[in-house]
């Protein structure tokens, strides 16, 4: 299959602003800028394509077929190059969903609503089914090394369930913080989030993370909350609040007596993922 080479940093946006950043964004989920970052070292790559094409959250609800076409000119370009540069390297798995995370919906409402929303008035599933993934699935039937699923349900269910299987150091390309809930569960797997590389040994240097030990990550995440995937936590519980919190309450957070606790305790398996699984619809 050959994808035509695009120039990014020449890129006319004649279509308007939005789409230049929205171009940003895919190229980065996939190529790190940093030169002494990249993939070869790694078995087994996974990409969270609900996360990559969550940059249409960037376009205007009012989009044009036009901008609609060099969007997607944009992610099949930018998936290709990246395919043909590491499939001699590694196993590339792609996974997606792109309609509604039933088992998240049903704990949190609130959950990712908005995404899905901008999904279903871009029409975005018919879109990419059309522009992308026919043309992703003929790649899966010539090649040994790569594999597009389609989940259920959310991805990270889906994909902490393979990652059971899998041997070997895994990558996940994602910018969905929700994926560093895994780190409790797997020591093998990085993550790039679109700027850094992280394991959960050095997971709280990068700037971005919270500043607690990964297997915090859950309760820090109870509290505070994940804006990205629009869940509130503990109303005026920021960043620097929680990880206080935290260090003056755990023992009565993790033994259930804390109030704050109790306020969230009934959303706990949005973070603690080992006992929560897809949804088969």
């Amino acid at each position: 299959m050959r994808y035509e080479k695009i120039d990014y940093t020449e890129y006319n946006d004649q279509t308007g602003f939005n789409l230049g950043v929205v171009r940003e964004m895919v190229v980065t989920g996939l190529f790190p800028k940093y030169d002494d970052i990249d993939f070869y070292d790694f078995p087994n790559i996974i990409i969270d394509l609900d996360s990559l094409l969550s940059t249409v959250m960037k376009l205007n609800s009012d989009v044009t077929n036009e901008i609609k076409l060099e969007y997607g000119k944009i992610v099949v370009n930018s998936l290709g190059w990246f395919i043909n540069q590491y499939q001699l390297n590694g196993y590339i798995t792609i996974y997606y969903n792109l309609d509604k995370y039933y088992t998240f919906n049903e704990i949190y409402p609130e959950w990712n609503v908005e995404r899905q929303d901008r999904y279903n008035n871009f029409g975005m599933e018919e879109f990419i089914e059309k522009n992308l993934l026919k043309k992703l699935k003929l790649l899966e039937q010539r090649m040994n090394n790569f594999k597009i699923i389609k989940c259920p349900d959310a991805p990270i269910l889906t994909i902490k369930e393979d990652l059971k299987t899998i041997n070997g150091n895994v990558v996940i390309l994602s910018r969905d913080p929700h994926y560093n809930c895994l780190f409790i569960y797997f020591s093998n797997l990085w993550i790039f989030d679109g700027k850094r590389l992280f394991g959960r040994e050095d997971f709280n240097e990068v700037p971005s993370n919270p500043r607690v030990k990964y297997n915090l990550l859950p309760y820090y995440y109870l509290l505070c909350g994940m804006r990205r995937n629009e869940y509130r936590g503990i109303e005026k519980m920021g960043p620097q609040k929680t990880i206080k919190y935290l260090k003056d309450n755990l023992s009565s957070i993790i033994d259930g007596s804390d109030v704050l606790w109790k306020e969230v305790e009934q959303y706990k398996d949005l973070f603690f993922l080992k006992n929560v699984y897809p949804k088969k619809r």
